[in-house]
């Protein structure tokens, strides 16, 4: 299953969460975003349960305030980039 994560963090300590970050498995990619929170996560887990336990283990990271995650239901358009590459022909 999929679920995104939005973190909310301390800015001074944005490198130091990055590191951490980087070395959890079930990250699948993340951004520093504007707007509501300041890092987006695509998160990967076999059950809610993992998936909840990686958030858990995300919030122990220092600088780490808090998070609001969602649980994706179906996806409707897949990850791509042909359509994006095929207008710059």
């Amino acid at each position: 299953m999929q679920a995104f994560a939005t973190l909310e963090v301390e800015q001074a300590s944005r490198e130091h969460i990055s590191a951490a970050l980087h070395a959890i498995p079930e990250l699948l990619e993340a951004h520093i975003v504007t707007g509501q929170g300041d890092v987006w996560c695509r998160l990967a887990g076999r059950d809610n349960e993992h998936i909840q336990r990686v958030i858990d283990g995300m919030l122990t990271i220092p600088g780490v305030r808090r998070s609001t995650t969602v649980i994706t239901l179906s996806e409707v358009v897949a990850h791509r980039v042909h359509p994006l590459a095929r207008l710059r022909g």
